[in-house]
């Protein structure tokens, strides 16, 4: 078990911008790309699904005109089986006599099995830097600053 979830911690990538602090629960991450007409936002979302999403400018406020989400599936199911056999053998052949009950049921909440693509109206938003909000299932609003390409990430804050 344990080195399933090491296994999987590694499976995770991370996209080239991320949230100036991860959500309590979840580390996520984005990336973009300009097409025409569109700016293209992928999010890594953890395994969890994206409820909203939306580009906050100075002027105004766009949300992603399409969300194309990754296959869900559920990651363990908890099985109960119970069964009842009996068998004999004699000089004319064998007989056996068997019956059995199973029940599955899935446990826990359905995992994403990738990142979660969404699609922006280029003309809505102005040129980046963008400030992508994202809210997932089970935890707050974050933010995401997509930079222009080739801009160096911004200093860490100081505490005081």
């Amino acid at each position: 078990m344990v080195l399933a979830v090491a296994l999987h911690g590694c499976a995770t990538r991370t996209l080239p911008y991320t949230p100036a602090q991860q959500p309590w629960g979840a580390r996520i991450s984005a990336d973009y790309a300009i097409m025409p007409g569109w700016l293209r936002v992928e999010v890594e979302t953890d395994g969890r699904r994206l409820d909203d999403a939306r580009i906050i400018t100075d002027d105004a406020t766009v949300r992603a005109h399409t969300i194309e989400y990754p296959p869900f599936r559920q990651n363990t199911t908890l099985g109960l089986g119970i069964g009842v056999g009996g068998g004999g053998w004699g000089s004319r052949g064998g007989v056996s006599v068997g019956s059995g009950i199973s029940v599955a049921a899935p446990v826990g909440e359905a995992r994403a099995e990738g990142p979660t693509l969404l699609h922006f109206p280029l003309d809505s938003l102005g040129s980046p830097p963008w400030r992508l909000r994202i809210q997932l299932s089970g935890l707050g609003e974050t933010d995401i600053v997509l930079r222009p390409r080739g801009d160096p990430p911004p200093a860490p804050a100081r505490r005081q």
